[in-house]
């Protein structure tokens, strides 16, 4: 996979970001739905740094792949 990210901070806490995917290799997984007939991805997300190292994010990809995702991430 090979990913290209393009985004912007604001007020220190606030990252808006657009993504880009591509996908190699061929896809053998078939859910009853269908397979992987996608091998892109196009979107953006966001990312919150709220104090006490805690992360929060969500992105959207409402091209090609569709994915919705959302985080909550801790550091230390």
């Amino acid at each position: 996979r090979v990913s290209v990210l393009a985004g912007y901070t604001l007020f220190e806490r606030l990252t808006l970001y657009a993504a880009g995917r591509v996908f190699g290799g061929p896809a053998f997984f078939r859910a009853a739905s269908g397979g992987d007939a996608s091998h892109y991805q196009v979107g953006g997300g966001a990312l919150v740094r709220l104090p006490g190292a805690v992360d929060l994010s969500v992105e959207v990809m409402p091209l090609g792949e569709q994915r919705l995702v959302a985080a909550l991430g801790f550091s230390f």
